[in-house]
């Protein structure tokens, strides 16, 4: 119990950076792009205030899967909207992906020296940014995956956005219910998880 405890509270700083980090590369993606609206909105910022959504934030902690408040993104600033709102879309499962990247890196090359709870952390680190990752980039409205099927889709397969656009929050909330959603996520997260590692100890690991 004390142990599950532990990794429960040491998971906190894990989900904030993991939110934090992925809205604000949305916003620096538009911003760079040509769209300011996150900046005029204050979003251009790691401070997890300003992208935090208490329930997503919790159900990310209880139920390993939430959302944040999405940053305000206007494609009519862009040059090319349909492609440029697929970058700005990736840009922040993106990001997560790199944290993860970074947190495996540390874990190899700290676990031989560092404590428990610091190891703990790193891992922490790695599963939630992974699981961000995956879950956003689910091809449903409102995640990531969403607006990037919206790039690739060609005109014939409008029907199809316009039905995912329209019943997504609710296909998502049934999908939790009866745990579709954890399905879904557990395979692609357990092999970035696993596969991250093992690049790390293979080729990353720093000779002592």
């Amino acid at each position: 119990m004390l142990n599950t405890l532990l990794y429960s509270l040491l998971s906190l700083p894990a989900i904030v950076l993991a939110i934090s980090i992925h809205e604000f590369s949305h916003g620096i993606a538009a911003y760079r792009l040509g769209d300011d609206t996150a900046k005029m909105a204050g979003r251009l910022t790691l401070n997890p205030l300003k992208h935090i959504d208490i329930l997503g934030f919790l159900s990310m902690w209880i139920l390993h899967f939430g959302w944040a408040k999405p940053v305000p993104v206007n494609p009519n600033y862009f040059k090319n909207p349909k492609r440029d709102m697929v970058f700005v879309s990736i840009a922040g499962p993106l990001s997560n992906l790199i944290l993860a990247f970074l947190s495996a890196i540390l874990y190899v090359n700290c676990y031989r020296f560092a404590n428990e709870s610091l190891n703990q952390l790193w891992i922490s680190f790695l599963v939630y940014n992974v699981m961000f990752a995956v879950f956003n980039l689910i091809p449903i409205f409102p995640l990531d995956g969403f607006h990037i099927l919206e790039g690739f889709m060609p005109p014939q397969g409008h029907k199809i956005l316009e039905f995912l656009g329209t019943y997504g929050m609710y296909i998502l909330l049934f999908c939790t219910i009866v745990g579709l959603t954890s399905k879904v996520i557990n395979p692609p997260l357990y092999g970035i998880v696993n596969g991250l590692l093992g690049f790390a100890v293979r080729y990353l690991v720093i000779p002592i």
